[in-house]
């Protein structure tokens, strides 16, 4: 009986000194505050183009130090108590590409300074701009959007179509861009009619643009090389968006950063109607090249 016991307060000890142990350990989760963000908005000036973007997420800082990359609208967790920095970066899809997601190169982060108490909820309406060093070459206006008297895009001799200006279906303003191929087997390839010079090797460039389609088309480069050659890179197959507006966000970056020996570029948008269908519309609104190069 006496060892019996012993056994038992031996027992009562180690579980004793494992549950002490478990609380020294493994301490009570903090309890976060919260920031509540739903949309970003876009301020911009004239030259500029659209401020309507298509934002998908939010890169937020606390402090200077990341918490996190948050689909909005988002509901953040933040572990602080008392007044610090909130910084919010826009984030975009790279290419419309849910798994290439970063923070946009040209826009600020929007700051501000937030009293974080527990469990409480700070909803934040966070505000961006270009910074000021970015440049908009397409146009005086920054951008194609069709509301202008003549239309920056013209087909070449591969296209059996012309892009036109129509007001029926239309993003933003009262027109956008029209590419119709109304029979199986028809085929459009139209180009910007500025060429652009080239911005120097890794300097970001980027194309936005809005697009409503039922067909896929092809987004490209034209280069024109010190050579004298000339080279068409395809660079992405953007997918049908029917029924609705989108807006993508098209890196050339690499594009123009391999091929350094190129002088002036034009950007392209082609493709034919797809198998599947005998008919095809492609709409473009506020086509904008921005790029922190010449």
């Amino acid at each position: 009986m006496y060892i019996f016991n012993r056994i038992k307060i031996i027992l009562f000890f180690i579980l004793f000194a494992g549950l002490w142990g478990c609380e020294i350990i493994d301490p009570e989760d903090p309890v976060p505050g919260y920031i509540y963000i739903e949309d970003i908005e876009t301020q911009t000036t004239a030259g500029e183009g659209t401020a309507r973007q298509n934002f998908s997420e939010a890169w937020v800082f606390l402090d200077q130090d990341l918490v996190g990359a948050f689909e909005l609208p988002a509901r953040i967790p933040v572990i602080a108590e008392g007044k610090h920095t909130i910084g919010v970066k826009p984030g975009i899809k790279i290419n419309g590409i849910s798994s290439t997601r970063s923070g946009y190169p040209f826009v600020e982060q929007y700051e501000t300074e937030v009293d974080i108490e527990k469990e409480k909820i700070d909803t934040l309406h966070p505000k961006t701009h270009y910074f000021d060093e970015v440049k908009f070459p397409w146009n005086s206006a920054g951008q194609e959007d069709f509301e202008q008297g003549g239309v920056s895009l013209d087909s070449t001799k591969e296209s059996d179509v012309q892009i036109i200006r129509q007001g029926t279906t239309v993003f933003e303003g009262n027109q956008s861009g029209l590419i119709e191929l109304d029979s199986a087997g028809m085929k459009f390839q139209i180009e910007s009619t500025t060429l652009f010079p080239y911005p120097g090797q890794n300097v970001p460039v980027f194309l936005e643009l809005h697009y409503q389609a039922d067909n896929s088309f092809v987004v490209g480069t034209k280069l024109y090389l010190n050579t004298g050659n000339i080279k068409q890179n395809p660079i992405l197959i953007v997918r049908p968006h029917k029924d609705t507006w989108n807006k993508i966000y098209i890196n050339l970056t690499p594009t123009l950063t391999r091929e350094n020996r190129t002088t002036e570029y034009q950007i392209y948008f082609s493709g034919n109607v797809n198998q599947d269908m005998n008919n095809a519309k492609i709409y473009l609104d506020n086509i904008k090249l921005v790029t922190a190069g010449s």
